[in-house]
Formats: C-alpha cells, structure tokens, sequence
C-alpha cells in the first residue's frame, strides 16, 4: 500500500509500548559493550513526538559522570570536516572572515600574543589543549616552525 493511501499511525499506548522500550534497552545496552563504547544516548520517537530517551555508561570516563538522554557528547576529530565545511559556508555567503582574528566570533577564546584566525583553526595542523591535562604549545611562537610545518 502507498504511504499516501496508508491509514494513519496509531501511537502505542504505554502499557504496549513499555516492553518496546525495554527490548530496546537492552540492545543498545548490548551494543554498548559489545562496540566498547563508554557512554551514548539513544531516543526513539513516534508521530513527531519524543516517546522514550535514555543514557547508557558514562559521558565522562574520567570523572564517572553517567550518560543522560541530554547528555552534550566530545566528538572529537570527527567533528573537524562538520565544522569546516559550515564555516566555509559561512565565508562564501559573506558572514565568516577567514582571517578575522577568531576572538571576532567567539570572544571567550584564549587570549594569545597574536590573533588566531578562524582560517589556522580549519587547518589540520592546529591544536587545541585537550579536555584533560594541561595546555600544549599551539603556535607558541610565531614563524618559528620548520617551513614544512607551517600552515598554508
């Protein structure tokens, strides 16, 4: 039958759909471990609606900080070609200046003795200090790197 033609979506009352919810649980739970990922979230929805979201394991290994279903996840360099490609949107369309110093956009930045631009952020060679630890030098001195290793 075409979607068109198909009746309406009946919404599961929550009496039937507390055994889906459980089913899932434990399939996700099972991925979890089974992919050794510390920490995820998962919802499931029904007619445009949120009907069911979860944290399984840990957001934060470090500090053993459960997963909650609003949990803001690192995504770390996965995140690096996303951004990119938006903020180059961003300079065709006119509203990203490249080689504005990055403090421009976002203010709480870190202060360094020269400006970072947004363009040196987008390249693959820029590194921010990781989210544990302590700082690691990035482009601690200025045109003091070998020549192969400056950025464009």
């Amino acid at each position: 039958m075409a979607p068109a033609c198909a009746p309406p979506a009946r919404k599961p009352a929550p009496t039937e759909a507390a055994p889906l919810f459980d089913e899932l649980r434990r399939t996700v739970e099972e991925f979890r471990i089974s992919a050794g990922i510390p920490g995820l979230s998962a919802a499931a929805g029904f007619g445009g609606r949120l009907q069911w979201a979860e944290g399984f394991g840990t957001a934060d290994v470090e500090n053993q900080v459960p997963a909650r279903p609003e949990t803001v996840y690192r995504l770390a360099s996965i995140s690096k070609p996303i951004t990119a490609v938006a903020a180059l949107q961003l300079a065709e369309r006119g509203r990203l200046d490249l080689d504005a110093p990055i403090r421009t956009y976002v203010p709480t930045f870190p202060k360094k003795r020269w400006p970072i631009t947004a363009r040196q952020i987008l390249c693959p060679r820029f590194r921010t200090p990781p989210a544990h630890g302590g700082p690691q030098p990035v482009l601690e001195y200025p045109g003091h790197a070998s020549p192969q290793r400056r950025a464009p």
